[in-house]
């Protein structure tokens, strides 16, 4: 039992596609997770220079790819992205949901990042 405490968990799944920006079952694991004493790195609660994935700065981010406006989309969605990876390169393990009715774009990322640090074969 001891064996989780103090590692490092990444909540992987899809943010941009679902009603609830991914925020429940995140919201609903994390406290079970914390009683094996884990850390857990959720990416709907952090914010980069004040901006996060979720609500209003998810509606930002789909205005600017409406308005075709791809290079103010990629400056500031690419420090997300980095927050995002950086979080998988430190996770121990990640807990990822598929959801195979939604648009899955950064999770995909994500689960091939850690697989290729992991076992690169």
């Amino acid at each position: 039992m001891n064996y989780l405490k103090g590692k490092s968990v990444y909540l992987a799944g899809p943010i941009s596609d679902v009603s609830d920006d991914g925020v429940g079952w995140r919201e609903m694991i994390t406290p079970r997770m914390a009683k094996f004493g884990l850390h857990v790195e959720d990416p709907t609660k952090k914010t980069i220079n004040g901006i996060g994935e979720v609500k209003d700065d998810k509606d930002y981010f789909r205005k600017l790819a409406m308005e075709h406006k791809f290079d103010e989309l990629k400056e500031a969605f690419w420090p997300i992205v980095r927050k995002d990876l950086r979080c998988v390169d430190k996770a121990d393990f990640i807990i990822a949901v598929y959801d195979p009715h939604a648009k899955m774009c950064g999770t995909i990322d994500e689960l091939r990042i850690e697989k290729v640090k992991r076992n690169p074969f």
